[in-house]
């Protein structure tokens, strides 16, 4: 399996756009957004980390994912951040820095540690609203947010739509979750990353890379407490989910009605615009420039039929 050097972001950004107006929240991103902007650490160094790291994944296929190793990958990564605390303990001011970004690597391992605010749907597809009165650690908010999804299929509720893109939303943060453990570790790196051999950089790399790759697994299989698997991928903006032992053909069409919610969402964006400038349009010699814009909407339009 290719390494994906990347993720989806959307409700991290999202939440980020927001959080600074709750009191008390305790997610990981901002945790460790806080403690990059209050220890400003080397950008000379977050950018040769980057840079090895895009090199490294094209360059590497990923082996099988397993328990086994995982476990490996985060006793040798564990293992190498306290032999370089133990090096730089009398350099004061790197070792408090060093201290506390493994500390907030070790306490991201968890995903229990992420708190987050509850997610509600709304009338814009592409931005949840985020209910910062109710907070609940990362699990327990798939947890609820797929209980309340497959109760609503069993009932055949109305909202089985709304409570599917809640369900999605809070999927999408745990498909995160490895990519905070991951950041957390490179700002732990950073501070002695060009004291670090080849090997050693390459060793480091290697093992963040699987311990990200073990939790982004995991998020797509991801199992309730009642034993009940989810599984679920995202491509191009597609998004498809299986419920163990549920009829997964009613959710394909649940799917389908969500993407056309996201075409309209689309068609409404663009076609005040493409309407606007057809109407400016006052001459036959502009007749080309509005067909173009026609078959605009035209495009838009048969993406809907379709969905119907």
């Amino acid at each position: 399996m290719k390494i994906s050097s990347t993720n989806s972001y959307t409700f991290t950004q999202n939440y980020q756009n927001t959080a600074h107006s709750s009191q008390g929240s305790e997610s990981l991103f901002m945790k460790s957004f806080n403690f990059a902007m209050q220890q400003k650490p080397s950008q000379e160094a977050i950018k040769a980390i980057d840079a090895a790291r895009l090199e490294f994944y094209a360059s590497n296929t990923q082996g099988e994912l397993t328990q086994n190793s995982y476990n490996q990958s985060l006793q040798k990564l564990t293992h190498s951040m306290k032999n370089i605390l133990e090096k730089y303990k009398n350099d004061e001011q790197k070792f408090d820095y060093l201290s506390q970004a493994f500390a907030l690597f070790t306490h991201s391992l968890n995903p229990e540690n992420n708190v987050l605010p509850d997610i509600k749907s709304s009338s814009n597809f592409f931005n949840p609203k985020l209910d910062f009165n109710n907070t609940q650690s990362l699990p327990s908010l798939v947890e609820q947010k797929a209980k309340a999804y497959i109760k609503s299929l069993k009932n055949e509720d109305k909202d089985s739509e709304a409570r599917l893109l809640e369900l999605r939303a809070s999927l999408q943060e745990l498909e995160n979750h490895g990519e905070y453990i991951k950041m957390n570790a490179e700002l732990f790196y950073s501070a002695i990353w060009s004291d670090l051999s080849a090997s050693e950089q390459n060793s480091f790399l290697q093992n963040v890379s699987t311990i990200s790759a073990y939790y982004y697994e995991q998020a797509h299989n991801f199992t309730l407490s009642d034993g009940t698997m989810l599984n679920w991928s995202e491509e191009n903006g597609t998004f498809k989910i299986t419920i163990q032992g549920f009829d997964n053909e009613k959710l394909d069409l649940i799917q389908l009605a969500n993407d056309k919610k996201k075409f309209q969402t689309l068609f409404e964006i663009f076609e005040p615009k493409n309407r606007s400038e057809n109407n400016e349009i006052k001459t036959h010699k502009n007749e080309k420039k509005l067909t173009s814009k026609s078959s605009n909407s035209s495009l838009l339009q048969r993406a809907l039929q379709e969905l119907e």
